[in-house]
């Protein structure tokens, strides 16, 4: 593998993410561990981390790391190791975030080789050097020092709490924004609209969003169901996880607020009374930093620029830095400004415009629509609403939802084709 091993495997990963979305085959089980790093043995020190928690979207990002890049391959050509971490958020249903997680650790196992897969580990602390970095983990289970890992580059891409982050500027928790998201996966045997369509109601302070997730039960006139619910709601207080479950009396009056919108002919209400699990998270962020640049160290995704969910736009701006990251690489490599020059052009082409999404997203992004709609139409009974959305509908969506898509940053190579 030659300079282009970071591109490859950049391109790799988004592809395979769209791929997989209405995935028919099944995947070989990997193995149950849930928590671990997979190593792709390249002059056998490069490191390919990976780490699933239950969440609530996709999200893939990565610790990269690299080694010296004046090591040769068997045909005597420069090597340039390069390590990826990344991070799988499913669905909120064990069987849905099982289904994802075994379809893309099948997919890096077979990429990879089975051989290259150690689990149990975890990220500790960072020690940054002139020209090297020293990883330090732990064992998951039983929290016992591993082996330190020494290499020239290092990307932490471990979320929102991301311990990477921390490392580098010592700073203390996220921010609370006052919210928090209930979420929950039903099967429902109809289809709403075209089977293919994102659909919500509420308002400033409390929204419902569903969608559909599984295109073979569409095929067979049914509905795979993810829905959230997003209320406001006071610190929760103590250290939230990722596996918060919630019951239906916490939000039952909240939902009946919407029984007025039905979804494959089922209120909200409903939806969640067909809901096995449902989970709960407090929406947290961080002010957007001034620089991703910290000489051979950087970071990707949540862990850069963690985002409230309105827009989907957290597992898009995780893919979009990862491409950036592999561009910026590609080029001081081919510039020779090495590792630091990549990271300064990835945090030239990535900081301030990830910034802007933070920002963008406390405003509610592309779901700000419900906000214009409730005050254009206050004052108006149900059906006078109904017929002044059916007269607005398209501009509204003009104005608001694709005016916040046009906003969000594009792609570093796309912009470059232009």
């Amino acid at each position: 593998m030659h300079f282009r091993l970071a591109q490859e495997v950049l391109d790799f990963l988004p592809a395979f993410q769209m791929r997989s979305k209405y995935a028919r085959r099944r995947p070989t089980d990997p193995p149950s561990n849930k928590h671990g790093y997979v190593e792709h043995g390249l002059e056998r020190k490069t490191v390919i981390l990976y780490q699933t928690c239950v969440g609530n979207y996709i999200q893939l990002a990565f610790y990269i790391q690299s080694i010296q890049a004046s090591s040769t391959s068997s045909g005597g050509k420069p090597t340039s190791p390069l390590a990826a971490f990344f991070r799988a958020r499913a669905a909120p249903s064990r069987r849905a975030e099982a289904k994802f997680h075994s379809t893309l650790l099948a997919e890096c196992l077979r990429v990879l080789g089975q051989e290259k897969v150690i689990l149990n580990s975890r990220f500790t602390q960072l020690e940054s050097f002139e020209d090297h970095v020293i990883l330090h983990f732990e064992k998951t289970t039983t929290k016992d020092p591993m082996p330190p890992v020494r290499c020239d580059f290092a990307v932490g891409a471990d979320g929102l709490k991301s311990r990477v982050c921390r490392a580098l500027l010592g700073d203390g928790a996220p921010r609370y924004t006052g919210r928090m998201i209930y979420r929950g996966l039903c099967e429902v045997e109809a289809i709403h609209a075209d089977g293919c369509t994102v659909s919500l109601c509420g308002h400033e302070n409390g929204n419902f969003i569903c969608y559909p997730i599984s295109e073979g039960m569409r095929e067979k006139g049914q509905f795979l169901c993810n829905w959230g619910l997003c209320v406001l709601r006071t610190h929760p207080g103590g250290e939230e996880k990722w596996t918060s479950e919630a019951t239906l009396e916490e939000i039952r009056e909240e939902l009946e607020e919407f029984g007025g919108n039905r979804f494959a002919g089922l209120t909200p209400l409903q939806l969640a009374e067909r809901t096995e699990k449902i989970i709960g998270w407090s929406l947290f962020d961080r002010d957007p930093l001034e620089s991703f640049d910290f000489g051979s160290v950087t970071l990707l995704g949540d862990a850069a620029h963690p985002l409230l969910p309105y827009g989907s736009q957290g597992a898009t701006q995780a893919i979009m830095d990862a491409e950036a990251l592999g561009v910026s690489y590609q080029n001081a490599m081919a510039k020779g400004t090495g590792i630091r020059g990549c990271v300064k052009e990835y945090s030239d082409l990535r900081c301030e415009v990830t910034g802007k999404v933070v920002i963008a997203n406390r405003d509610m992004g592309s779901t700000a629509v419900l906000r214009v709609a409730a005050v254009e139409t206050q004052g108006m009974a149900v059906d006078e609403k109904r017929t002044w959305c059916a007269e607005h509908g398209k501009r509204l969506h003009d104005e608001v939802i694709q005016k916040y898509r046009a906003s969000m940053p594009k792609s570093v190579r796309a912009v470059a084709e232009r």
